[in-house]
C-alpha cells in the first residue's frame, strides 16, 4: 500500500536549533614555519670578577649545607621517634599475646 501525500497549508514557524554533533578526528598535523626574525639583544649585565661568582656561589652551597644538615637532624629525631612507638606497640602485642 502506498503512502498518500497530503495537500499541507502554509509552513508552520522554523523550529530551535538541534544539539550540536561530535566533534571529528583530529586531522594531521602540518609542517613548521619558517622561524621568525630575532628579537633584540637584552640590557647587559653587571660585569662580574670571577672570585665574586666563586663566592657567590660558596654562600649558596653554605645555605644549602645548613638546610640539608637541619633536615638530617630532623630526619634522626623522626627516625628515634617511630622507633620508640615501634617498640611500644611490640610490647602491647606481646603483653596481649600472654593475657589471651
Amino acid at each position: 500500500m502506498a503512502k498518500s501525500r497530503v495537500q499541507s497549508g502554509q509552513r508552520g514557524q522554523r523550529g530551535a536549533r538541534g544539539v550540536a554533533g561530535k566533534t571529528g578526528a583530529r586531522g594531521q598535523v602540518g609542517p613548521a614555519g619558517p622561524a621568525g626574525p630575532a628579537g633584540p639583544t637584552g640590557p647587559v649585565g653587571p660585569k662580574l670578577d670571577r672570585a665574586d661568582v666563586l663566592a657567590m656561589v660558596e654562600d649558596q652551597f653554605t645555605v644549602i649545607r645548613k638546610q640539608l644538615e637541619t633536615q638530617l637532624i630532623r630526619m634522626s629525631q623522626i627516625q628515634q621517634q617511630l622507633n620508640q612507638i615501634h617498640s611500644a606497640v611490640r610490647r602491647l602485642i606481646q603483653e596481649d599475646s600472654i593475657r589471651r
